[in-house]
């Protein structure tokens, strides 16, 4: 998948989450919020994290954070004066404005801005997505997601399904021989796997139970994200083939 086309992709995402992350600020709070027994910090960093990588993404092509160009800190400004308004207008819908929530929502945006002047695209979403990830599983004291046993495991699938998608296109700009199909697929299952492990591994130092099926719905996203890129590669060199032959 191309930058090009991913940018695009990025910013219909971020045309739905911040509207969305605005409403969900100014509403009652949701009954899964609290069965969730997840820090409000925690919640605010995360979200304005990843509203901070969509938002870069969307005014950069991908490219990594230069802290000398003026737009990081226009973006940054920008992020940091909706922050402010959000809390501030939350005291008209029932919710207490707090500063500790505008220092993690700043915070958060931060953390992402320096992440993406470190790594290159993919890498940068990668690491992003594996703090979201590390957050939901091991900084939620609830049993299940929202609440919900199907959202929860919805959650677990398609977390994993991600990430290795991410890493799956990271991987694919790295020059591995085309045949040797082993070493493709040891490399595209080695850091997500790795994951798996690490964030599982050290939940019991967060007080967070260990669930097997929880470990086996993600391994399942895992396996399959690999296997569908697979077959999508397979088609795609197959197709290349037949219009160069037709071109002969």
């Amino acid at each position: 998948m191309k930058i090009e086309r991913t940018h695009k992709y990025i910013l219909t995402a971020l045309l739905v989450y911040w509207p969305a992350m605005f409403i969900v600020t100014h509403m009652k709070v949701p009954a899964f919020v609290g069965k969730m027994k997840m820090s409000d910090d925690v919640m605010h960093f995360v979200a304005y994290m990843v509203l901070a990588v969509l938002a870069w993404i969307a005014v950069s092509d991908g490219k990594k954070v230069d802290w000398k160009q003026a737009k990081v800190w226009y973006l940054l400004a920008v992020i940091v004066c909706y922050g402010a308004l959000d809390e501030w207008l939350q005291g008209f819908v029932n919710r207490q404005p707090q500063v500790s929530d505008f220092i993690a929502d700043l915070c958060g945006a931060v953390a992402a801005l320096v992440v993406l002047s470190i790594f290159s695209f993919w890498i940068a979403v990668l690491v992003v997505t594996t703090v979201v990830i590390f957050c939901m599983t091991n900084l939620s004291h609830g049993t299940l997601i929202c609440g919900n046993e199907l959202i929860n495991t919805a959650f677990y699938f398609l977390s994993y399904t991600f990430i290795t998608l991410v890493w799956v296109q990271y991987v694919s700009h790295l020059a591995f021989p085309e045949r040797d199909k082993r070493l493709w697929y040891a490399a595209t299952l080695a850091v997500p796997l790795g994951l798996l492990a690490v964030i599982n591994g050290i939940s019991p130092l967060f007080s967070s139970s260990f669930s097997y099926f929880e470990c086996a719905t993600s391994l399942s996203g895992i396996l399959a994200a690999v296997l569908v890129s697979d077959i999508i590669t397979r088609m795609t060199c197959k197709r290349n083939i037949q219009k160069a032959d037709q071109l002969h």
